[in-house]
């Protein structure tokens, strides 16, 4: 029984009702109503009780039609719990698709991965052929510079011009900071004078202000003064007043007193009838209630389950957002290292190796360039060789001005930074 009532809780509560309102209009049919005062009857008997008879057959049949009623809804009732049911399964095999398709989508970026890959491998390969060509012509261009010592200068000769250029550039870069030093000092005492023109102002708003404070208050103590006195006049009035209503009091209330009694004789016929029409409304009151909690609660369910879609929808979105996301982060990180290869490859074939190189030399390189490649400005940081080295990387660079551009135009760095460690 209670199993039934936890799976059909709607047609229990509808059952439920439809009895109450039958009950109500078995009590509605008597005659509530008292009847007109009589004379008691000479010989003491007992006044009879009136009474209405309702018709067994008339009941029977109501009980048929509340029971056809509750199988309707029963049946209904498993009708909704079918198609709820058809529901779900529809919204699962949704969300079988759905993975189905993420699971696709997967595999093509693992296949898109595996294809960048071998592109990277392709391109190293390119790139180890470039650097093993560029150490030949590096090992040519060394037997060429120790036979030609004319060479050998010239190339001492471009590394002081290159160094001078550098020279220039950080005088200029000095002259610059001192300039800008200058324009923020006088930013400096415009500000400061702009602050004490503030500070004055609120000096002297606040002397106003002080001003207009004591006016209120000499105003607001005249004002207390003419309340009080107010006061005074309207406590005389208010006891003149309360005398006359004293005795308007006590008449109204005699009158009133017989009226009370006229009223309490015609309540006192109305109350059996209000009782029985309020009661009735009460239960309908109630039967109404309870249908209303029964829309509320099917409705808060639609809704939990729409939300509960809604929410997988966006789960499911989300998780495809950030998986095209990571294989566009590696795809472009990919091709960044292919970029920067290709800007050092470069560098390196247009450098020209000072007698002092040693292999485990190496300089941090920032490159100031235009979205054409062109070089507009370069430094050499954390060096671990010597002068020399340090200005044979910047006149390298210099050199190979216009850069390589990167195989996409997102990862273009107008400030970029890279090693320079020469293969020897």
């Amino acid at each position: 029984m209670f199993a039934a009532m936890r799976r059909m809780p709607r047609s229990l509560l509808i059952s439920i009702a439809l009895h109450l309102v039958l009950l109500a209009v078995i009590l509605v049919s008597f005659k509530w109503h008292q009847p007109e005062e009589q004379e008691p009857a000479a010989s003491g008997e007992p006044e009879p009780i009136q009474a209405v008879m309702v018709d067994a057959a008339t009941i029977e049949s109501e009980m048929d039609k509340i029971k056809q009623a509750e199988e309707k809804r029963e049946k209904a009732e498993r009708q909704r719990e079918a198609a709820l049911e058809r529901k779900q399964a529809e919204a699962e095999r949704k969300a079988s698709e759905a993975e189905q398709r993420q699971k696709e989508a997967q595999a093509r970026a693992e296949a898109a991965e595996k294809q960048a890959a071998a592109k990277a491998e392709a391109s190293e390969r390119r790139a180890a052929e470039a650097e093993r060509q560029a150490e030949a012509q590096a090992r040519a261009a060394q037997e060429k510079a120790q036979a030609a010592k004319q060479a050998e200068q010239k190339a001492q000769e471009q590394a002081e011009i290159a160094l001078k250029k550098q020279q220039e550039l950080e005088k200029k870069a000095a002259a610059d900071a001192a300039a800008k030093a200058k324009a923020d000092a006088e930013a400096e005492a415009k500000n400061a004078a702009e602050k004490k023109k503030l500070a004055d102002a609120e000096a002297k708003a606040k002397a106003e202000q002080a001003a207009k404070a004591a006016e209120a208050k000499k105003e607001a103590e005249m004002k207390a003064k003419a309340e009080a006195e107010a006061k005074e006049k309207l406590a005389a009035d208010s006891a003149a007043k309360a005398k006359i209503a004293a005795e308007a009091k006590a008449k109204a209330d005699a009158e009133a007193k017989a009226a009370e009694v006229k009223k309490a004789e015609t309540e006192a016929k109305e109350k059996a009838k209000a009782d029985a029409a309020a009661k009735a409304k009460a239960d309908a009151e109630a039967a109404q209630k309870a249908k209303l909690a029964q829309e509320a609660a099917a409705k808060q369910k639609a809704e939990a389950e729409q939300r509960r879609k809604a929410e997988l929808a966006a789960a499911f979105a989300a998780e495809d957002a950030a998986n095209a996301k990571a294989a566009s982060d590696k795809r472009l990180s990919g091709l960044r290292d292919q970029y920067i290869a290709s800007i050092r490859t470069k560098v390196e074939r247009n450098w020209l190796q000072p007698p002092s190189m040693q292999s485990s030399m190496s300089c941090e390189v920032h490159v100031t360039q235009m979205p054409g490649g062109m070089v507009m400005n370069v430094r050499a940081e954390k060096c671990t060789g010597d002068d020399l080295f340090k200005r044979s990387v910047i006149a390298a660079v210099e050199k190979a001005s216009p850069l390589p551009l990167p195989p996409d135009p997102a990862l273009f760095e107008r400030d970029l930074v890279f090693i320079f460690k020469p293969t020897l």
